[in-house]
């Protein structure tokens, strides 16, 4: 499947279209990634930046992190989140089984994994996700308009990435991650609809 790859601990990232295409686990739901923001964190992790570092990323890495898409299967335990169900995923995947978990206090999980970060992330055309951390979307909610976890009238337009992620489809449903050119283009147009967060220290 089609992807973009942070393979080194160095400035860049790869697209690739040949990237292992996800099981799921028995808890776990595999998503048709319908529409994947890009985060400030994003552009750190392709400049290789300290705040990047910081996180310890787990290489080779898929990353994308702010994302929404369709359920198209589903693991052996999964009881709530149905196939065809639209669902926004949560960035910090906690393990349900600890004691700050059990108590409550999920945010302090022991175990706490980072999605696009230390696990698989969403750039990409197919993602799986434990079914804890997926919100099932209101028929209302467009995928690629409101995205899980951000004030998008505080967010800046995409035009203050660099040149080599400007040139980006909005990586809806077939997800053009070939848009995301590794050739220097020092003037891509930016899209109209694809949005940054700012949230990741500068």
């Amino acid at each position: 499947m089609d992807a973009l790859l942070k393979e080194r601990p160095a400035p860049g990232s790869r697209f690739t279209a040949d990237a292992a295409e996800p099981e799921p686990a028995a808890d776990e739901v595999l998503v048709e990634v319908g529409a994947t923001s890009i985060c400030g964190t994003d552009v750190h992790l392709h400049e290789w930046s300290a705040s990047a570092r910081a996180f310890s990323p787990t290489l080779p890495l898929i990353f994308g992190h702010e994302t929404a898409g369709t359920v198209i299967a589903t693991g052996a335990n999964v009881a709530r989140v149905r196939v065809g169900d639209r669902v926004a995923v949560e960035t910090h995947v906690f393990c349900g089984s600890c004691f700050p978990c059990r108590t409550g206090n999920a945010h302090a999980c022991e175990r706490m994994e980072l999605f696009g970060l230390t696990r698989a992330g969403a750039f990409a055309q197919r993602v799986a996700i434990p079914e804890r951390v997926c919100y099932v979307l209101p028929d209302e909610v467009e995928l690629g308009v409101r995205l899980p976890g951000e004030d998008l009238d505080r967010v800046p337009e995409l035009g203050e990435l660099p040149a080599q992620m400007a040139d980006i489809d909005a990586l809806t449903a077939d997800v053009r991650l070939a848009a995301i050119r590794q050739q220097s283009d020092p003037h891509p147009p930016p899209p109209s609809k694809t949005r940054t967060c700012s949230h990741t220290s500068k």
